[in-house]
């Protein structure tokens, strides 16, 4: 687990780049333990599609098509909108307060100029909304495609977070769709704003 958690680190900051060779015996090496950890850590890092088992050796880091990337961003949105439908069905006037709490403090963030700060808070914005649904399938999927989609969207289509204040501006919106129990609006903006 050690293993598995430091190297998915290492390839999501990027000290661990695309097309890196990863080498069992290097890896056992430098954690000072046996290989079978290190094997097991390359298995589901494959599953999770960070890497591609290269032989008996060890794997190279991946990077997706193009192509991929925007199929793997696609079915984000469409699960995001989903979940944002499903917010205007069943959320109550409680859990639209919890979600404009966040949206307050996320606008503070805006006015102190921090955007890393904002854009955790947005993240939360989102991740709220899934656990207010509670479809644990769909923020399970999302939670395993969301740090795939930040980092293939900064490596191969330049495209990171939207600014700050567009993205304030959109999250209002959805909330207000939500709120007003518009399912497709919110969908649709969801949609757009994921994309």
């Amino acid at each position: 687990e050690k293993v598995y958690q430091a190297l998915k680190m290492g390839i999501l900051s990027m000290n661990i780049k695309p097309r890196e060779a990863l080498f069992i015996g290097d890896l056992a090496d430098f954690y000072q333990i046996s290989r079978t950890p290190v094997r097991e850590a390359l298995i589901s890092l494959e599953k999770e599609g960070w890497v591609k088992i290269d032989g008996r050796r060890g794997a190279r880091v991946i990077i997706p098509s193009p192509k991929s990337v925007m199929e793997m961003v696609e079915v984000y949105a469409v699960l995001e909108a989903h979940t944002a439908k499903r917010a205007a069905e069943v959320l109550q006037p409680e859990d639209i307060q919890q979600l404009q709490e966040i949206l307050v403090r996320a606008e503070k963030e805006i006015i102190n100029k921090d955007e890393t700060a904002y854009h955790i808070i947005g993240d939360k914005f989102h991740r709220h909304i899934h656990y207010l649904v509670g479809n644990q399938y769909i923020r399970g999927m999302v939670e395993e495609l969301d740090e795939q989609v930040v980092r293939f969207r900064q490596l191969l289509l330049n495209k990171g977070y939207a600014p700050m204040e567009i993205s304030a501006k959109q999250h209002r919106e959805i909330l207000n769709a939500i709120e007003n129990r518009h399912g497709q609006r919110a969908f649709d903006l969801m949609y757009k704003h994921t994309l």
